[in-house]
């Protein structure tokens, strides 16, 4: 399909009208980066001024493979966190999100919409010859991986057809959490190709 018309509309989601509130400093953000078929899950934490830069490199990786951006509230296992605390402000957030062709339905999902539900959207894009260009999806859980207190769990990502990488956002993990997934990703690299892979890892990660 084209570019959603409502792509705007879900971008202007990201205000503090709905009390919404910015404070990275609240954050911690994390990358992985991982060429599909190598033994190296590259792991690392960057501090938000940093993350334009990591934004910059990934037009250089053409292989298959993954690269994540992860942010994890500093109260996530400790209290509750609400849906309202926002990792980046609403411009960066969004020149992050249209710098990595990611879903800016994750933006309405996340700010306003399927806020204690989960909700799921999913796209493809072609090409003018028709052929398939790049696919997108959110997936929102209504309840993040903490047993105990209430949780942001939710992801974007995107596949180039071009490159057959993938590329994400993901709010929410956990270290163990985040240990279990680069565990899944050694695991299934030979596979890390495919559009489908890693949302397959994150459901089974939601539902196990």
């Amino acid at each position: 399909m084209d570019a959603d018309p409502f792509d705007p509309w879900y971008t202007s989601q990201l205000t503090t009208e709905g009390g919404n509130i910015f404070k990275a400093e609240d954050w911690k953000f994390f990358t992985i980066n991982h060429d599909a078929d190598s033994a190296d899950v590259q792991e690392q934490q960057i501090s938000v001024d940093e993350i334009d830069d990591w934004v910059a490199r990934r037009p250089l990786l053409k292989s298959p493979g993954i690269d994540l951006l992860l942010a994890r509230h500093k109260t996530c296992g400790i209290t509750n966190t609400s849906y309202q605390c926002m990792p980046l402000a609403a411009t960066h957030f969004a020149s992050v999100f249209e710098a990595l062709s990611l879903p800016p339905q994750y933006f309405h999902l996340r700010a306003t919409a399927g806020v204690h539900c989960n909700a799921f959207t999913c796209q493809t894009y072609r090409d003018a010859h028709r052929n398939l260009s790049r696919t997108s999806l959110v997936v929102r859980i209504g309840h993040g991986s903490s047993k105990v207190y209430g949780s942001i769990w939710v992801s974007a990502l995107a596949w180039d057809a071009h490159t057959s990488r993938t590329v994400g956002f993901i709010e929410g993990m956990s270290p163990a959490d985040l240990k279990e997934l680069k565990f899944h990703i050694k695991s299934c690299s030979q596979s890390l190709g495919h559009p489908l892979m890693l949302p397959e890892i994150l459901l089974h990660m939601i539902t196990t």
